[in-house]
C-alpha cells in the first residue's frame, strides 16, 4: 500500500480517508436505524384503549374488562383477588369486585426478550373504583316563621341517580338533584330528602320548620272624634290574626271594617280581637261637645219667669244641652254661654159668659197663658229659634197679668196655665243642627 492510499489524499483543506472505512461506518449506522425501526415496529401495543364496565360498579357486582393487543404474542390478566393467568391478546374478561380493585395486563413479543429483558413487554394497569354513595345537603332558610308565611327549602345533591323529597305526611316527589323550592307555611312542617343510586340511599336529617301562631293585633280609631250631640262618627278598625272581633255598642264584627255611629252622649267603644287563646283590646271615644245655654230673664215678672225658666231649663237640658249661668250670673273671665234663652209671658183670668149663679162663675173661670220664647246665639246675636205657646187651666179667683198670686189656689192655676204655655212653645221651637 503507499502513503497515498493509507492516508488519503487531502483535496482543497480537507482529507479524503480510506474508501473502505467509510463505507464501513456508514452501513453500520444503516444497519442500527434499521434494526431500531423494526424493533419498535415489532413491540407489543394496545389496539384499543382497556375498557371497563361498568365503570364505577357497587360491591358484589360483575364487571367486564376489555382489550385488544397489536404485536403480542403473549398476554398475561391479573387483578386483585384473582391469580395471574394468560389470555388471548383480544378478550372480554368478567371479575367480581367487592371493593377497590386493580387490573394489570403484560403484554410482551418473546424474540424481543432476548435483546432486553423489558424490551419486548408492555404493562398496563388500570383501578377499578366503586360507586360512591350519593351524598345530600338539605336546609332552610328560616325558622321559626308565622303560619301563613312562605318559607324556602334548598338541597344539593352528588353522584344521586334520583332525589326524593316529602312533605308532611304527603307523598314523596321526584326533584332535580339540586334546587329549592318554596312552600306556604300554615302550620309546623316537618321535611325530609334522600337521594338514591345503584351503590344505595343517603338520606338527609329531617328539617322541621316551626309555624307559630302571631297573636292577634288590633287597631281602632273615630272619625271624627269629636261631634255635637246628635252628630255622626266613622267607627274603624283593622286587625291581624283574629278569629273573632267585637265592639261594644256595634256587636261582632269583621275582621277589618267601619261602622257609622250616631252620637247623643260622649261614647267610649271598646275592641276586643281574639286569637290564638289571646284578647287584645282596643278603645276609641266620641267626644260628644255639649253646647251650653243660659236663661235670660227679664225681671218683668220674677214669679212668672221662674216657671218659664224651669220649664225651659228641662227641656234643653233633655236635648243635651249644658245649662249654665246667665250672662248676668257669670262671673268676670268665666266664659259666656254659647246661647241665651229669653222668655216672656202673660196670663189672664176668663170670665164665664152668661147669667150664672156665684158658685157656678167661679167653677168656670179660667187661666189663659201665653209664652213667648227665643233663642239666641251669643257669638253674633242672632236669633236662631223663636216660638209661642199657650195654655190654660181652670181658676176659682179672679186675677190679672201684673198681679201677684196671694190666692195659693189661683197661683196653682196660673203655674199650671203658664206652663202648659211654655211647653208648647218649646215644642214649637225649631232648633237648628248645633
Amino acid at each position: 500500500m503507499t502513503q497515498h492510499e493509507s492516508t488519503g489524499q487531502r483535496v482543497g483543506g480537507w482529507r479524503i480517508v480510506n474508501n473502505a472505512l467509510l463505507t464501513g461506518v456508514i452501513g453500520s449506522l444503516i444497519a442500527t436505524g434499521i434494526l431500531s425501526l423494526f424493533y419498535f415496529a415489532a413491540k407489543p401495543s394496545l389496539a384499543s384503549p382497556l375498557n371497563i364496565d361498568p365503570e364505577h360498579p357497587v360491591p358484589g357486582q360483575q364487571v367486564r374488562i376489555s382489550w385488544a393487543f397489536a404485536g403480542a404474542d403473549h398476554v398475561e390478566f391479573q387483578a386483585t383477588g384473582v391469580l395471574a393467568q394468560p389470555v388471548p391478546s383480544q378478550f372480554s374478561f368478567p371479575i367480581t369486585v367487592h371493593g377497590q380493585t386493580f387490573v394489570t395486563l403484560t403484554a410482551s413479543k418473546a424474540w424481543l426478550k432476548f435483546i432486553s429483558t423489558d424490551a419486548g413487554t408492555l404493562v398496563v394497569t388500570k383501578e377499578i373504583s366503586l360507586l360512591p354513595l350519593p351524598t345530600v345537603r338539605f336546609w332552610t332558610d328560616r325558622s321559626p316563621v308565622f303560619a301563613g308565611e312562605d318559607i324556602a327549602i334548598h338541597w344539593e345533591t352528588t353522584n344521586a341517580d334520583r332525589v326524593l323529597l316529602r312533605e308532611g305526611d304527603a307523598p314523596s316527589i321526584s326533584v332535580e338533584p339540586n334546587g329549592s323550592r318554596v312552600v306556604h307555611l300554615v302550620q309546623t312542617e316537618t321535611f325530609a330528602i334522600a337521594a338514591y343510586n345503584a351503590r344505595g340511599v343517603a338520606p338527609a336529617p329531617p328539617i322541621t320548620v316551626m309555624a307559630q301562631i302571631p297573636n292577634p293585633t288590633a287597631e281602632l280609631w273615630a272619625t271624627p272624634p269629636n261631634v255635637e250631640i246628635g252628630g255622626s262618627s266613622t267607627i274603624t278598625w283593622t286587625t291581624k290574626n283574629a278569629d273573632a272581633v267585637n265592639i261594644s255598642g256595634i256587636g261582632e264584627v269583621e275582621p277589618n271594617g267601619s261602622r257609622q255611629v250616631r252620637i247623643t252622649q260622649t261614647t267610649t267603644y271598646q275592641l276586643a280581637a281574639s286569637g290564638n287563646g289571646k284578647t287584645v283590646p282596643k278603645r276609641v271615644t266620641v267626644f260628644v261637645h255639649r253646647p251650653n245655654i243660659a236663661f235670660m230673664p227679664n225681671g218683668n215678672n220674677p214669679e212668672l219667669e221662674a216657671i218659664i225658666r224651669s220649664n225651659t231649663e228641662r227641656f234643653f237640658r233633655a236635648k243635651g244641652f249644658e245649662i249654665v249661668a246667665s250672662q248676668q250670673q257669670t262671673a268676670e273671665g268665666e266664659p259666656q254661654p254659647e246661647y241665651v234663652i229669653e222668655g216672656s209671658g202673660t196670663f189672664m183670668v176668663e170670665q164665664p159668659k152668661g147669667l150664672v149663679t156665684r158658685w157656678a162663675s167661679v167653677a168656670r173661670q179660667t187661666v189663659s197663658a201665653t209664652v213667648f220664647i227665643r233663642v239666641i246665639r251669643t257669638r253674633d246675636r242672632s236669633q236662631i229659634a223663636e216660638a209661642t205657646g199657650i195654655g190654660k187651666s181652670g181658676a176659682t179667683s179672679v186675677a190679672s197679668a201684673g198681679q201677684s198670686f196671694s190666692d195659693p189656689e189661683l197661683n196653682a192655676k196660673v203655674s199650671q196655665a203658664v206652663s202648659k204655655a211654655a211647653t208648647d212653645a218649646l215644642n214649637n221651637l225649631s232648633l237648628p243642627d248645633y
